[in-house]
């Protein structure tokens, strides 16, 4: 077996050092020898993990190393989540932001993607397109049950896998296609434009707060049937 961590002689064959910790498996270390098919279990206790989201900001000030706030929040994370009392996993949201990154002196923004990942010790949240996918359907079912289409939280929703499990010593990255990078920046900035142009229509106007939310729904349903 692969032993990523040796802990001694192998109770089955008495191989020197062959015996150690292979995997982790969500609850418990999967262990083996190098020498023999000699394998165990060590079941781990229970653990409850608290989410935590950091920001794109957060991510790129720590990782250009400019300001030691960021670099000893940063480290305190890691160290909560090396204990197994954190999860900050990263989104599609900072894949898409990352990659439209153009970089910082001599750093990339694949190295930025890398550094997030590893922050992040491989936990991805859903892809934001299927938490907003299922988040919609939720509230139409309740629609057609009349009930009232309220916004609850469930973490099943939100997160890829098992939450409240233990790290494993290594995770596998696969990357994807991030489409046109070019196009996605002048959709942006173009994004950007048109909401400060639409600051001046929203001061003259005489609508209230109630009235704009009114609005919000409507269009957002007209939108989501068609």
């Amino acid at each position: 077996m692969l032993v990523t961590r040796v802990i001694g002689d192998c109770p089955a064959c008495k191989g020197v050092n062959m015996f150690g910790n292979v995997s982790v498996q969500r609850d418990h270390v999967l262990r083996g020898c190098k020498a023999c098919d000699f394998r165990t279990a060590a079941w781990l206790p229970e653990i409850r993990k608290q989410v935590l989201y950091l920001d794109q900001f957060f991510f790129s000030h720590a990782f250009r190393g400019s300001d030691q706030r960021f670099l000893t929040a940063v480290e305190r994370v890691k160290r909560v989540c090396h204990l197994q009392l954190l999860v900050a996993p990263y989104s599609s949201i900072h894949e898409d932001e990352t990659h439209q990154w153009r970089g910082f002196k001599d750093k990339t923004h694949a190295q930025l993607m890398e550094f997030i990942k590893l922050t992040a010790r491989g936990a991805e949240f859903e892809r934001s397109y299927n938490i907003e996918s299922a988040q919609t359907l939720k509230a139409f079912e309740s629609y057609l049950r009349d009930d009232a289409a309220k916004h609850e939280i469930e973490r099943g929703d939100a997160v890829r896998g098992a939450l409240d499990a233990w790290d494993d010593y290594f995770f596998i990255d696969v990357g994807g296609y991030w489409h046109d990078i070019e196009t996605k920046r002048r959709l942006k900035t173009q994004a950007v434009d048109e909401l400060v142009a639409v600051f001046d229509a929203w001061q003259r106007s005489t609508r209230t707060f109630d009235d704009d939310v009114v609005l919000e729904y409507q269009d957002a349903g007209r939108l989501f049937l068609e």
